[in-house]
């Protein structure tokens, strides 16, 4: 929802408002608007809330994947949320060789 509609105000009071939040470290300014303020505002979220981002979407991909993959196969994943979801979804081959890099 765009901020100036919600707050009924301009888009240039929104700017100046959130640039004073980010001043005093209340939020973490980003390209179009602003995130909460986390210690060390530029930190990763964690890995239970990077899973839960996105879940169903995941898992569609992750079904997808799996389905192109035959026995016999080489499969190599590289680290994330995403490619976990798919190594869990390859979980009933029996002849595959899983490749995980670091």
């Amino acid at each position: 929802m765009d901020m100036a509609r919600k707050f009924e105000t301009s888009q240039v009071t929104i700017r100046k408002d959130l640039e004073i939040l980010h001043a005093h470290g209340l939020v973490h300014r980003t390209h179009g608007g602003a995130l909460p303020a986390r210690q060390g505002a530029l930190e990763d979220p964690t890995l239970r809330e990077k899973e839960k981002l996105h879940r169903k979407e995941k898992l569609r991909i992750a079904d997808v994947a799996a389905s192109l993959v035959k026995e016999g196969q080489v499969v190599i994943l590289d680290s994330g949320t995403t490619t976990t979801a798919i190594a869990r979804a390859l979980r009933n081959f029996h002849n595959i060789r899983l490749l995980l890099t670091p």
